[in-house]
């Protein structure tokens, strides 16, 4: 499973800010992990790893996967997806 990750800042409620600080590696641009479109890929399609988050981050990030994930709720019944009112 991953995140994108986009050098567009949208600042919304599942986003997280990803700086040079936040990485073992250099990041060029500031950057935005968009939490709430995770997904899955094929291995065949990751070229080469670019970075690699900091151990201390990684809560920061797995809270904001759970917030889009908690903001959604499945009713099977009426076999549907409905997302939860956020207050901000």
């Amino acid at each position: 499973m991953v995140c994108p990750i986009t050098s567009k800042i949208r600042e919304d409620s599942f986003a997280v800010l990803l700086t040079k600080e936040m990485l073992s590696s250099s990041l060029e641009i500031e950057s935005e992990v968009r939490c709430n479109k995770v997904t899955t890929i094929r291995n065949n399609l990751i070229i080469s790893k670019i970075g690699e988050l900091l151990p201390e981050y990684y809560d920061k990030i797995l809270e904001k996967i759970k917030s889009a994930f908690d903001n959604f709720s499945i009713d099977l019944s009426e076999k549907s997806i409905k997302a939860k009112h956020i207050d901000s």
